[in-house]
């Protein structure tokens, strides 16, 4: 094949991720027909870069978020996984590319000056992708107001958290990837799906250990993300996980550590209320640990700045320990049992 026949190919089947509807809505005939002809031309672009090396070198933007966007799939809906070899064969490709273009890392990869004429223009191929899954998603139709551009478009949602997962300072520093990835990742923690929650609070995590804390500190960026998750009732729905409600108190924990200390202070007093106030009406056992776990934390980085909320928190430790004791039939259910450690060391306190 000719570089103009794999262009053409790539983007043919990246064409047929343009949905009309939303993913979830999309029978899953379509996405083994779709997994199938993705491991297909797989198969068949190693097998070209074995004959023809240069023509892979460096890869088309289209190629990468071809690869890319199976890869982030992984971490989110999993549609293009019907084919069980897909992942095994899609990173198979994007390390023989790595190797034929003489680096050893996706991000090294990433990196390379993309091919000449090619476009958007950009210094790097991973803001050539962005700036790529930008144009994707903002064409992406939208009938009905319950139609999000980020289910219908999922391999371009996908790249982009496939890439700020393998890229690092300084590249993820400046304002035009923070500017796309920061409300990627509150979109994504207000989807109905805990995969995509998961993948949400990932993405702010990464570009809170990642980014510039200048870039997080301009125009008050970590602070209204911090607001957005005080204020975000999603991971103490009745319907979410233990493991969400970690993951959010762990974001909460990384951004306020990129704030002035004035204002960290702040951040570290709003969450003690948000964590009490969450206590006192939580009544299951395993919210209630992990509640507990990151109270505790957030006492030994206050100190003695805690004691303006000893009056809640003895109101809140009398609540849990005068409350209702699991009943005998659910300690045989993993539910927790009677009181766990954690009860008291919050006790010691």
């Amino acid at each position: 094949m000719s570089s103009e026949e794999v262009l053409s190919r790539i983007q043919s089947l990246l064409n047929k991720t343009h949905l009309k509807e939303d993913e979830e809505s999309i029978p899953v005939d379509y996405w083994s027909d779709l997994s199938f002809e993705c491991s297909q031309l797989i198969g068949q672009l190693e097998a070209l870069l074995d004959s023809t090396p240069d023509s892979l070198n460096p890869p088309p933007a289209q190629l990468l978020i071809l690869l890319g966007g199976i890869l982030g799939n992984l971490l989110t809906s999993g549609k293009f996984h019907s084919h069980q070899s897909l992942e095994a064969t899609t990173s198979k490709l994007l390390y023989s590319i790595q190797l034929n273009c003489g680096v050893q890392t996706t991000r090294q990869l990433l990196l390379l000056e993309p091919r000449k004429l090619s476009q958007p223009k950009a210094e790097h191929l991973c803001l050539q992708l962005l700036r790529l899954c930008i144009v994707h998603v903002a064409r992406a139709p939208t009938d009905s107001v319950l139609t999000d551009p980020l289910n219908t478009r999922p391999l371009y949602r996908d790249v982009l958290i496939w890439m700020t997962k393998e890229l690092d300072y300084p590249e993820l520093a400046g304002e035009e990837f923070i500017s796309t990835l920061q409300p990627l990742g509150l979109r994504l923690i207000g989807d109905y799906r805990p995969r995509l929650q998961h993948a949400g609070f990932s993405v702010l995590r990464w570009l809170a250990s990642k980014a510039r804390v200048a870039d997080w500190r301009q125009n008050n960026r970590a602070e209204a993300v911090l607001f957005h998750l005080f204020e975000h009732r999603t991971a103490c729905g009745s319907g979410s996980s233990e493991d969400i409600l970690r993951e959010m108190y762990t974001t909460c924990f990384d951004l306020i550590k990129l704030l002035p200390k004035d204002k960290a202070f702040d951040g570290y007093t709003r969450l003690a209320d948000r964590l009490l106030g969450d206590l006192t009406m939580e009544a299951r056992r395993p919210k209630q640990t992990v509640m507990l776990q990151s109270l505790l934390q957030l006492i030994n980085i206050m100190k003695t700045d805690f004691v303006q909320h000893a009056r809640r928190f003895i109101r809140v430790v009398s609540i849990l320990l005068l409350g209702p004791r699991t009943p005998g039939y659910m300690q045989y259910l993993g539910t927790g049992g009677q009181h766990p450690v954690v009860y008291l060391d919050v006790i010691k306190q």
